[in-house]
């Protein structure tokens, strides 16, 4: 039953920057000295705290990151661990994006439709509750703002965001299309587990369109969310 444990919360760790992102694009608008930053890559170190976590499960998680990039209409997160690495891409136009993992010699590329988005992100974001509160605290170089998302169900996060940045697909789990700006700390609840993603730097500029191509690489398998789910027993 340990070894079961064990291997469902291995598999969430893999699919959780799909599990936590959503659709949604904001026009961009023109960029002129002083205005927010709309491109950019930012890097978060990853902290997981729980009570009941195993040494396999923090073991796995020591030294994790979190990148998020944004270009327009894209979204990009890329969850680096120890054994693995997982790759969402998010186009906000089309509600579409594409999944690609690898874990020690399994290269797996899962393509990703809006139905199945919205259905595994929880649903819509509008019926969230946001607080705002005067606290402040400097992040990476930013200002940043703190707040408090609630969801329909109870469950809150907490978000300390930058008005600075404002990338033109923002409705992810991660900055939430109702905050005034984006994270770059988020304390989440997953799953009996607290995670706390913190940046640690901000690379703003250009960024190249091939970063967020919806090509599979050469090497990669195709295959669906639902094989991915049966490997590590969390099936719908």
């Amino acid at each position: 039953m340990q070894n079961q444990n064990n291997m469902k919360k291995y598999f969430f760790f893999l699919t959780f920057p799909f599990l936590f992102i959503g659709a949604g694009y904001f026009p961009r608008t023109s960029s002129m000295p002083g205005d927010p930053v709309k491109e950019a890559k930012i890097i978060y170190d990853i902290d997981l705290s729980s009570s009941d976590m195993d040494q396999m499960v923090k073991d796995m998680m020591a030294g994790s990151t979190l990148t998020i990039s944004f270009k327009d209409r894209w979204v990009k997160t890329v969850m680096n661990m120890n054994v693995s690495n997982t790759a969402v891409i998010m186009d906000g136009a089309t509600d579409k994006g594409l999944m690609l993992m690898e874990m020690m010699t399994m290269k797996m590329a899962i393509r990703l439709e809006k139905d199945d988005i919205i259905t595994r992100t929880g649903g819509d974001q509008e019926q969230d509750r946001v607080e705002y509160f005067e606290e402040t605290k400097t992040i990476a170089g930013y200002v940043c703002k703190k707040s408090k998302v609630t969801d329909s169900e109870g469950n809150s996060s907490v978000y300390w965001y930058s008005d600075q940045i404002m990338p033109g697909n923002r409705k992810t789990q991660f900055s939430h299309g109702k905050l005034n700006g984006f994270p770059l700390e988020m304390q989440l609840d997953v799953d009996g587990m607290t995670m706390k993603m913190t940046a640690k730097e901000v690379k703003t500029g250009s960024l190249p369109a091939d970063e967020f191509s919806m090509a599979i690489p050469a090497g990669y398998k195709e295959s669906t969310m639902e094989d991915l789910m049966q490997m590590g027993g969390m099936g719908r």
